[in-house]
């Protein structure tokens, strides 16, 4: 997550159906917040940081970040 740098806080998305199982994103997470499941990646929240790295690696688009809307 993004907070406190002035921008609405992002978050990582993981398209399930279009995940191939090809484990790239987990090679590159630089906080390891990627973990295989027998259908798809899947992101630990607490550890994501939203930089974008297992996007860009994603080949299929499985994988997306979007901004969170502000909350309060």
């Amino acid at each position: 997550m993004n907070e406190g740098d002035g921008e609405p806080p992002r978050r990582l998305v993981i398209l399930a159906r279009r995940c191939v199982l090809c484990r790239r994103c987990l090679a590159l997470c630089p906080r390891g917040a990627l973990r295989m499941e027998p259908d798809s990646a899947v992101v630990d929240p607490r550890l994501c940081l939203a930089c974008g790295a297992c996007v860009a690696a994603c080949r299929t688009g499985a994988m997306a970040v979007e901004r969170s809307p502000r909350l309060g």
